[in-house]
């Protein structure tokens, strides 16, 4: 792990198991302070390699600058994970009040990168810290927050004169059929909503009086 990237544990602070909010594009924002210029980006990323490539696109953007501090929040879905670095500032003084500010904002899959230029001026820990968060709060004042579906995938299997029975229970869901195929004995790719899994399965279980074969196949994004 590098110097000055420290996890974070899970939290649960978040919209509900269904659904969670995420930015739809990048945003900046500049917050001057005794002469140093504070400059945020925050960006949607979907996995923990796409924190570590705005941050780089950020350094090569601004060679010269002091710092470039972040904090990212991804896996909604499987692994939350929540992550900050100082990048160099003094301990607890950039990253973390830079993940204060997404968590207030309630956002996953995103990153917010923070790049300093010193202007001659020391802010001291409390000045550092009040800065860093606010900049990226002004960087969250405009976003457009858009809301992800999650949902658990389940693989099918049933003779075919249940279909009738299946797709009565798919849609009493509001399920989604994402793949078929055909044989022998029916097969389908069924997304629902995460929450209504378990009874999705004893709704098919009941339906089919044991007979529909019913796997869980993962949970994702739609």
């Amino acid at each position: 792990m590098k110097p000055g990237y420290y996890p974070m544990p899970e939290r649960e602070d978040v919209s509900d198991e269904d659904r969670f909010l995420t930015v739809a594009r990048a945003y900046d924002a500049v917050l001057m302070v005794k002469g140093s210029r504070f400059l945020a980006r925050v960006a949607p990323v979907s996995s923990t390699a796409g924190p570590e490539r705005v941050v780089e696109e950020i350094r090569r953007a601004y060679r010269d600058a002091t710092h470039h501090c972040f904090a990212f929040r991804v896996g909604y879905v499987a692994g939350r994970i929540e992550r900050f670095s100082d990048a160099g500032e003094p301990s607890g003084t950039a990253g973390r009040p830079i993940l204060q500010a997404l968590q207030s904002k309630r956002v996953w899959d995103i990153v917010a990168v923070v790049t300093r230029y010193f202007g001659g001026v020391k802010l001291g820990p409390g000045g550092l810290r009040r800065a860093y968060r606010k900049v990226t709060e002004v960087a969250l004042e405009d976003v457009t927050l858009i809301s992800r579906g999650v949902v658990s995938s389940y693989n099918l299997r049933f003779d075919h004169a249940m279909t009738g029975a299946v797709y009565r229970v798919i849609g009493e869901f509001e399920g989604l059929v994402t793949s078929t195929g055909l044989g022998s004995r029916v097969r389908l790719g069924v997304t629902v909503k995460r929450s209504a899994g378990p009874s999705f399965c004893r709704r098919l279980v009941d339906a089919g009086r044991g007979a529909i074969e019913v796997r869980h196949a993962g949970e994702g994004v739609r």
